[in-house]
């Protein structure tokens, strides 16, 4: 008998009938979105189809609705047998997992749903830093992240945690003149999302100069960053040693295989081998996983 790293939903909720509350949007889905970001909304929510999907009916009491939808939300029932709906369910219980693992301290890289990355920011069993004092930080996050499959079984949903890591170059004003030539990315952007050539840099006026194409443009210093590529580290000699970090390669007595690591991980966010996760603030939805145990014939 082994305890795997696969967690089964538990009987408390059936996603077959999973409940929610639904608010016919009166703008575009983009605009509700946003809205949600800049907001700051933690609430498990989705947008889709002209509606938005979300568990905590605290948000229509505070009049968060009142230039997005059209009437007043409904609560309805949705079903984890149809894909949208079940897309719908998976991507709320990323958010309540973020909710959970944010409470516990943890950190999260890379976006919230399958390609999140949660770590301690300052535990070297996380974090390996490489500082170049002429060129940048180059920082590598061991960690972990959870994978939703929402319409594995007709009223279940089954959750594994796997290891991931993150790369990041974390350039200093005074040492943009040494990526000249290099691909770089502007934040903030949502009509530019492509890899730009950095061709000039004025650090009096914080301002990089960046080819696109037969495109000359230019941004904010503050808002260009370097995406640590395999391409980009391997030129600064940096890939193979970050990589091995990344991959429980080192030789570490203490964690000597992925496994081990997130053993380790569940003892901080595991109670008795369960997950609960609140869905909203009345305790209304509570959706719950336990892990799961197999036997070796």
């Amino acid at each position: 008998m082994y305890r795997s790293n696969l967690f089964r939903s538990t009987e408390d909720v059936d996603y077959s009938r999973f409940p929610c509350f639904r608010a016919r949007l009166k703008v575009d889905e983009e605009i509700a979105w946003n809205a949600f970001k800049s907001g700051k909304i933690t609430v498990p929510h989705y947008v889709t189809g002209g509606n938005v999907y979300f568990t905590d009916w605290k948000l229509v009491e505070e009049g968060f609705f009142d230039d997005l939808a059209l009437g007043k939300p409904k609560q309805v029932t949705i079903s984890n047998k149809k894909v949208t709906e079940a897309r719908i369910i998976g991507s709320m219980l990323y958010r309540a997992i973020n909710s959970y693992l944010i409470g516990l301290d943890l950190n999260c890289a890379g976006g919230i749903t399958a390609r999140s990355v949660y770590y301690m920011p300052n535990d070297d069993m996380f974090v390996k830093k490489i500082q170049r004092d002429e060129e940048a930080t180059y920082s590598v996050i061991r960690g972990f992240g959870p994978k939703i499959h929402a319409m594995a079984k007709m009223g279940q949903v089954l959750l594994f945690f796997e290891t991931r890591h993150n790369f990041r170059i974390d350039v200093a004003r005074d040492n943009w003149s040494k990526w000249v030539g290099f691909g770089v990315k502007v934040k903030a952007t949502p009509s530019f999302r492509g890899i730009a050539r950095l061709e000039k840099v004025d650090r009096k006026k914080g301002v990089a100069t960046l080819k696109y194409g037969d495109n000359v443009f230019e941004s904010s210093l503050d808002l260009v960053y370097v995406p640590a590529s395999s391409g980009t580290l391997g030129k600064r000699g940096l890939y193979e040693s970050m990589f091995e970090f990344a991959n429980f390669n080192e030789e570490d007595p203490t964690l000597p295989s992925s496994f081990a690591f997130l053993s380790n991980i569940f003892h901080t966010i595991l109670e008795d081998d369960s997950l609960k996760l609140r869905m909203d603030t009345q305790g209304r939805i509570s959706c719950s996983f336990h892990r799961i145990r197999f036997e070796m014939s």
